[in-house]
């Protein structure tokens, strides 16, 4: 099933999954409330984790603290490059 996140991302009706923001600004302003992003976007990244060779858990991520929010965008951009390098090749 083809999913659009954008414009969504706040929809409380997702289930959510808690993020870390690396930002020292963040971290100094944010309110005591964990930060989520919606859990189907975090298994995205962490289905990248893995295909990376990371064995570390979706759950043990999520009590540690989750992904950082830079981790989350660069985990999907190598997907988005390793799909599209498949892609490619597929063609070929």
């Amino acid at each position: 099933m083809k999913r659009f996140y954008c414009g969504r991302m706040l929809n409380d009706s997702e289930p959510q999954g808690v993020v870390q923001v690396e930002h020292s600004w963040f971290k100094r302003n944010r309110e005591r409330e964990p930060i989520t992003m919606p859990e189907s976007i975090l298994r995205l990244a962490h289905e990248e984790y893995a295909a990376q060779g990371h064995s570390q858990s979706f759950e043990r991520i999520q009590e540690r603290g989750g992904f950082g929010v830079m981790e989350v965008a660069a985990l999907l951009a190598d997907r988005v490059q390793r799909l599209e390098a498949s892609n490619d090749d597929f063609k070929q």
